[in-house]
């Protein structure tokens, strides 16, 4: 948690000293679906196979501003973003299959940019690449009526760094206010932080659907 605080305050300090260069506001929400893949245990084995299982649509929030880089074209982003996530998956022990779920729910800090490639009228379609930091707020995993605290019990990481990219729509109400959707893919690297099992590796993937208002306040 003293991690999470201290990038949280250093995001907002830094949020705060680029007020003055921000021309944009924005708040968005949506669903996201996410899943471990190309799992590996402590042993290198690959014991967890999802076939079958179907993981529902979970919420995530994001903020942030928007600084203009280059012609309107191309937009600095940095923001916050909080998603929670349901995986239904299922370890293989003794040559059997057994149902499992986490439910995970993350924090992070994200920077990156945002490119417009087309403009009618006032709908853009623009293409978005991302960098985030998350931090599990909570984690469980449930199987054969057992529970497990992930958070206590260190058997995931604890904090992942992701890379997002993926394309959306934005469309101008008037010159102060406009709505726009994204699409978006997101894998973390490898886990290789040191904070969950040892040996433990995956790739933690999502994929989610956002709607946001964005706001204009530069004074120009």
């Amino acid at each position: 948690m003293k991690k999470i605080l201290h990038a949280t305050l250093l995001f907002l300090f830094f949020v705060l000293s680029s007020t003055a260069m921000a021309q944009q506001v924005y708040i968005s929400s949506g669903f996201s679906r996410a899943a471990f893949e190309d799992y590996e245990n402590s042993k290198s084995e690959t014991n967890l196979d999802d076939t079958g299982y179907a993981s529902p649509e979970k919420y995530v929030f994001e903020s942030g501003f928007r600084m203009n880089i280059y012609k309107e074209r191309v937009k600095f982003e940095a923001g916050f973003l909080y998603h929670q996530h349901e995986i239904n998956t299922a370890f293989i022990s003794g040559g059997s299959k057994i149902p499992t779920t986490y439910e995970l729910s993350y924090v992070g800090l994200k920077v990156g940019f945002r490119m417009n490639l087309l403009r009618w009228k006032k709908l853009k379609l623009q293409v978005h690449t991302h960098i985030s930091k998350d931090w599990l707020l909570y984690g469980s995993n449930t199987y054969k009526d057992i529970f497990l605290d992930l958070f206590e019990d260190k058997s995931i990481a604890r904090s992942v760094t992701n890379f997002h990219r993926g394309f959306g729509f934005e469309y101008e109400i008037n010159d102060r206010i406009a709505v726009f959707t994204n699409y978006n893919l997101s894998t973390s690297f490898k886990d290789g932080s040191g904070d969950s099992s040892p040996g433990e590796k995956y790739y933690f993937t999502t994929k989610a659907v956002q709607i946001g208002v964005l706001f204009n306040i530069s004074s120009n």
